[in-house]
């Protein structure tokens, strides 16, 4: 993708996000207060898990872990619950305001605005990046 493409394509995602940032309807679809979400939600950990079980990726205490496109850092945090250290954790999401959430939430993970394009992290630093959302983004 040309250099134009993406910018162009970054600052219609910032403007999405913004936009749905002030539409109510969003904060209550993705609500866990909303059957559904809990529903999704609970069933991805569930699934999550799994995978990371059959996979032998345990215990996770010593893992680097990356989540692009971590929003306010939910799904990331759930690995604090799973063993994961957060000096290992790191996510990176386009969205300032989201990462400052992340930051006021979990200081001691490595929270980063920045794109999924250029990642800030040298090559082969993660034994795990995860993504949950950022393709059905794009």
């Amino acid at each position: 993708m040309k250099y134009v493409e993406t910018e162009q394509e970054l600052a219609r995602l910032k403007a999405e996000y913004t936009r749905r940032a002030c539409n109510s309807l969003y904060n209550e679809r993705y609500s866990y207060f909303n059957d559904a979400t809990l529903l999704h939600v609970h069933n991805l950990e569930r699934n999550l898990l799994a995978l990371l079980k059959r996979h032998r990726f345990t215990p996770l205490s010593e893992k680097k872990i990356l989540d692009v496109g971590c929003g306010s850092g939910n799904h990331l945090r759930r690995f604090l619950d799973y063993g994961a250290s957060p000096a290992n954790l790191s996510g990176i999401d386009l969205i300032a305001p989201r990462i400052e959430q992340a930051r006021q939430l979990h200081c001691s993970i490595d929270w980063r605005i920045g794109s999924a394009h250029s990642l800030p992290y040298a090559d082969a630093t993660f034994d795990l990046v995860m993504s949950f959302v950022v393709f059905s983004s794009i």
